[in-house]
């Protein structure tokens, strides 16, 4: 019941695997009533550790984390373990430099609309035996309250012999949990996920002279693509770096740095949209290149220490590695290189596929899924990650005089996880509100028809290269890219 070092995962489960199911105590449930319970110590904490709405759902989030539990001294595992009733956990306390080996298990669990909790039971294999409730209740004005209840008794000869100074342990836990629980409280409360309001005001001021400065006079021009990319740097990037944020997909550090220099960055690259022959207009894309790769890896290693979740890992390096392409296609288009005997027309329409619907369309896709894990929104994501390389593949197929099938059948997935992806975003917002969700999901639906469309030309009526990016373009662009982050950015995380 006594180790030197920590257990790893395996060797939890198998310690919880030959355990019985029986608890060590008689009094069950008794944690729920209010009456201390005979025969053993009652020990009650009630804290206050935040306020309001947002306070709470921190405060749930935590629980749901066993985040109550002070890192230097204790361990659960498995790590962030489900809250369902019978679910067994190892808990660990660390004294004297020896791991002490406990077990429990989830008794009953609290989930209404200003009451969050759960009680566990001991097991055999425990120093002692009873019941703990940690509970969390958003008063009427606001206080949101967190209440340590339990009773124990012990329930091993060391247990009996050093009495005081479990006792004093138990305080000790208590004392430590409330300190862990404020400390995330506010640690949640003071992640801030939105730019400035000079930053905001001084990047549409940006964005409105390089607008000025770019426009050809018609939606149909090679060069229309300038403002489209134009808009992502000023607008729709930072609404991703938003979202990154509100996810903890990138490091504070990371955070604070793109609010003092980005906006330097994305004026750079307006700046080289102004003329494609001289050496400014190549060297002044390089900040955004060099930007765009440090993000990714910073956000690579940041993200894979701390997620748990093997899916969301797995979409995240997709991610990373469409935008790698499109930054790799922005620079042939600024710098004059046409990869693969492409023409300047089809490298800057890669450049902005890849922007739009190879980074925005999957992260909006991806946070659904983990926001809203049903079938549905697991399929969109899937089809739209597939889809994108395997659309890039089917024109590149094209452009060497393969069949038109193959690209056919590429766009059809992609239009497929669009579509799918919509519908997800009507879920949402039919089970959340929100008409953020709806209007994106709207104009996901209108484009996808119009990607079809396009995928399916070889027998039906479509639109030409230009009117594609003229329409399909501008709508995923500067509506549902927009809408779309915006709704994540309000979504409860």
């Amino acid at each position: 019941m006594w180790t030197i070092n920590l257990p790893n995962q395996a060797q939890n489960e198998a310690f919880l695997a030959n355990l019985p199911n029986d608890l060590s105590y008689k009094a069950h449930h008794q944690t729920a009533q209010e009456e201390p319970v005979a025969g053993y110590f009652n020990d009650v904490q009630r804290v206050e550790i935040g306020k309001g709405a947002s306070d709470f759902e921190a405060a749930k989030l935590a629980l749901q984390q066993w985040a109550q539990y002070p890192k230097s001294w204790t361990k659960i595992l498995a790590e962030n373990a489900p809250l369902t009733v019978d679910n067994k956990v190892g808990v660990y306390f660390k004294f004297f430099g020896i791991w002490w080996q406990n077990a429990c298990k989830i008794l009953y669990t609290i989930e209404e609309k200003n009451r969050y909790g759960f009680a566990y039971g001991t097991l055999e294999r425990h120093f002692e035996q009873g019941e703990e409730l940690f509970l969390l209740e958003l008063a009427e004005d606001g206080t949101v309250f967190y209440t340590i209840k339990a009773f124990s008794l012990p329930n091993h000869p060391l247990s009996w012999i050093g009495m005081p100074m479990v006792r004093w342990m138990q305080y000790r836990f208590r004392r430590d949990s409330v300190v862990a629980m404020q400390t995330f409280v506010q640690h949640k409360s003071e992640i801030s996920c939105t730019f400035t309001p000079t930053f905001q005001a001084s990047a549409f001021v940006l964005l409105a002279i390089f607008w000025g400065l770019l426009w050809k006079g018609t939606l149909l021009h090679h060069e229309y693509g300038k403002l489209v990319l134009s808009f992502f740097s000023f607008v729709t990037f930072p609404l991703l770096i938003q979202v990154f944020r509100k996810f903890e997909l990138l490091p504070l550090k990371f955070w604070n740095l793109t609010q003092k220099f980005y906006l330097w960055i994305a004026l750079l690259l307006s700046t080289s949209f102004l003329s494609d022959a001289t050496l400014w207009a190549k060297l002044l894309v390089l900040p955004y290149i060099f930007f765009g790769f440090w993000a990714m890896f910073l956000g690579i290693m940041h993200f894979y220490k701390s997620a748990k979740n093997t899916y969301f890992k797995l979409n995240f390096l997709a991610i990373c590695g469409f935008f790698t392409i499109a930054l790799s296609w922005l620079f042939a288009d600024r710098w004059g290189l046409n990869p693969m005997g492409f023409g300047a027309e089809i490298v800057r329409l890669t450049a902005l596929h890849f922007h739009y619907a190879g980074l925005v369309l999957p992260v909006i896709a991806s946070v659904l899924t983990l926001q809203n894990p049903t079938k549905l929104a697991i399929w969109g994501n899937f089809m739209v990650l597939c889809g994108i390389p395997a659309t890039a593949f089917g024109i590149t197929a094209t452009h060497f005089g393969f069949p038109l099938w193959i690209e056919t059948v590429a766009a059809v997935c992609m239009s497929l996880g669009g579509f799918l992806t919509a519908f997800t975003l009507f879920q949402c917002y039919k089970r959340e509100g929100g008409k953020w969700l709806l209007w994106a999901g709207l104009v996901l639906l209108f484009t996808m028809l119009l990607s079809l469309n396009y995928a399916l030309r070889w027998f039906m009526p479509h639109l030409d290269i230009a009117w594609m990016r003229a329409l399909h373009g501008s709508c995923n662009a500067f509506f549902f890219a927009t809408f779309g982050l915006i709704a994540l950015l309000k979504l409860k995380n």
